[in-house]
């Protein structure tokens, strides 16, 4: 291997703490993926967790940035509205949520150029419901199930966390805890773990 190819590869490994002295522009944009995890069980229909999170930011300046949020869970969200019998039958009305859902957030990072940046957040996660009508008769025997509506839902939340970053000054590590309000007032705690990369 050259001596040039050994100049370039010392130069990529240089700390991100150490070619900071050189005054170079920060990078615009990151990329990350994680996990969205809470301490008790959650039955929101929006904030859902376990959730699989994969988000694109743009950073505007060194310190500010904005960035959305895809957020996928598999398990199916059900919420019961209304239940009405009748002769012969019933009929049956319930929330069901979609398992993708979508986190806006504008976040300050504090520092420049160190190992690890403390940062605080706040936006919301936004997620899609559909309501489910489904009537049942006994004689004869019949079912049917028909969407009668859909609607999009918000949770407001803060958050603060920690981004850690590697050698390259690119990678790094990011852990979070932020706090959603649901429609009742009530607060749910959410971490946020995941790795990603600056470009």
């Amino acid at each position: 291997m050259g001596r040039l190819s050994w100049m370039l590869m010392a130069v990529m490994l240089v700390p991100a703490a150490a070619r900071a002295q050189d005054g170079s522009p920060y990078r615009k944009w990151e990329s990350s993926a994680g996990l969205q995890l809470s301490f008790w069980p959650n039955g929101d229909a929006v904030v859902r967790t376990p959730a699989w999170n994969v988000d694109l930011g743009r950073f505007w300046t060194e310190h500010f940035e904005t960035s959305a949020t895809l957020t996928a869970n598999g398990d199916g969200r059900y919420e019961f509205v209304s239940y009405t019998p009748f002769p012969g039958g019933s009929q049956s009305v319930s929330k069901e949520a979609r398992p993708v859902g979508l986190l806006l957030a504008g976040t300050y990072q504090f520092y420049e150029n160190v190992f690890a940046h403390p940062y605080v957040s706040v936006g919301a996660q936004i997620g899609w419901t559909e309501t489910v009508r489904e009537t049942s008769r006994s004689n004869p025997f019949s079912f049917v199930s028909e969407t009668v509506g859909r609607s999009v839902e918000a949770r407001p939340f803060v958050g603060a966390g920690f981004k850690s970053y590697f050698d390259n000054g690119r990678a790094f590590m990011r852990s979070e805890l932020s706090v959603f309000i649901d429609p009742k007032g009530t607060p749910r705690a959410v971490i946020r773990t995941g790795a990603g990369f600056e470009f």
